[in-house]
């Protein structure tokens, strides 16, 4: 059989009709008839000589076990064949109208911020969107693919998404200059659960990162002083002696209130630094050399 009998439209609509979940919803997103993807589908079962779906009465149920091998497959070349047709263009002269939607932490945010300017102005036929959030609302969006590229904190790989560690973040127990702790070379985990703790509000990610960090070296039996959903709140009332608090030491060396926080000895583990990819983008070429330059240029 040639392979010339295989199309790429054929590819592109077998791709999405595996992601899509149902031939309707692969036509409502192609913007085609049902009809047509049904065909697309038969040919290419046809020139194939397999059965990529399984059918009950008439009604699609899923990829067999040849179709999902095949999609894995597809979904490369379909990739391969847009970032053909893109690299063309641009060399023509015609912009892409590819995006490539990134969200992150704030602080994330900030340390990818140079290597990104670089990287899109080096890359133009790329229109990129930053998005700013937190690590509930990002993952979110990642699992609907709204995003196509996340940068999260995180205790271990981030379940139902691609998940890598990219580098370590450090955290540290750190008090007012004026607090009574501020001038001790030495401190147990037990002499600090003594003293109140200021952090994040429960059920909140960066509660969970603290909590467990905490508990790592057994700071986990201190009183909560306060509790406050903004990093400038937990940071003065840090300065102000109303407790101590476990934060992350680049962003808080960045920060005004460096000069007015003293870390304490009492070490504290890392979190990971996780970059986390949509299903629709697994092997999107463009989106892992984007995100192969960020964490390059990034890493502390």
């Amino acid at each position: 059989m040639p392979v010339t009998s295989i199309t790429f439209r054929q590819l592109q609509v077998f791709v999405e009709a595996v992601e899509a979940g149902s031939f309707r919803a692969c036509a409502e997103r192609l913007n085609i008839s049902q009809a047509s993807i049904s065909s697309h589908i038969a040919a290419l079962e046809s020139q194939l000589g397999v059965r990529l779906f399984t059918r009950q009465r008439g009604m699609l149920a899923g990829p067999t076990a040849k179709g999902i091998l095949a999609y894995q497959e597809a979904k490369i070349l379909v990739e391969r064949g847009r970032d053909f047709i893109d690299r063309f263009k641009a060399e023509g002269g015609e912009r892409s109208a590819r995006k490539i939607n990134i969200g992150a932490h704030t602080f994330l945010v900030n340390t990818i911020g140079s290597a990104l300017a670089v990287y899109a102005s080096q890359n133009r036929d790329i229109e990129f969107g930053v998005e700013v959030g937190p690590f509930e609302v990002v993952i979110d969006k990642i699992r609907r693919e709204e995003l196509d590229i996340g940068f999260v904190f995180s205790s271990g790989p981030v379940p139902g998404v691609d998940s890598k560690m990219v580098w370590s973040e450090p955290l540290a127990f750190y008090v007012g200059c004026d607090h009574e702790l501020a001038k001790r070379e030495h401190l147990t985990a037990a002499e600090l659960n003594r003293y109140p703790l200021i952090t994040f509000p429960r059920r909140t990610h960066m509660r969970s990162l603290i909590d467990w960090a905490r508990s790592r070296v057994g700071v986990d039996g201190c009183p909560i002083a306060l509790e406050a959903d903004s990093f400038t709140v937990v940071n003065e009332s840090i300065v102000r002696g109303l407790g101590f608090g476990c934060l992350f030491k680049r962003p808080l060396l960045a920060s005004p209130f460096r000069d007015r926080m003293v870390e304490l000895p009492v070490k504290v583990p890392p979190v990971e630094a996780h970059r986390v990819i949509s299903r629709a983008h697994r092997v999107d070429r463009a989106v892992h050399d984007c995100v192969e330059y960020l964490i390059t240029n990034s890493m502390p």
